[in-house]
């Protein structure tokens, strides 16, 4: 059965800590750290002088803040389901960035994305 939104957000919402640590995020994807790495090096190849970027489902801001350490200051825009996550994702992004961060809080699909 699939859980809800509600759900979801409420799993998310008592998660923020443990999404909060590059090494063990996300442990239950296999090679989460490896994937973080490659998709940030070639974000940055790809657009060395960006100057905004789009989180959707940015969880604790993990690859926002892998990306400032190859493009610094960046305009961050963070959308996730959680709150608690944005609030998280912010306060650390905040502390590695000069840049602009907009948070918004809600289901991507709702917002016109998905």
């Amino acid at each position: 059965m699939k859980s809800t939104l509600s759900e979801i957000q409420q799993r998310f919402d008592n998660e923020v800590e443990r999404f909060s640590n590059l090494e063990t995020g996300q442990i239950s994807t296999v090679d989460a750290a490896l994937s973080l790495e490659l998709l940030t090096q070639a974000a940055s190849a790809c657009c060395p002088d960006a100057r905004q970027v789009l989180d959707l489902g940015c969880g604790a801001g993990n690859y926002s803040l892998k990306l400032l350490e190859l493009i610094p200051d960046f305009d961050s825009t963070l959308i996730d389901l959680s709150q608690p996550m944005l609030n998280k994702a912010k306060e650390r992004i905040f502390k590695s960035s000069k840049g602009k961060i907009t948070t918004i809080q809600t289901d991507f699909f709702e917002y016109g994305i998905g």
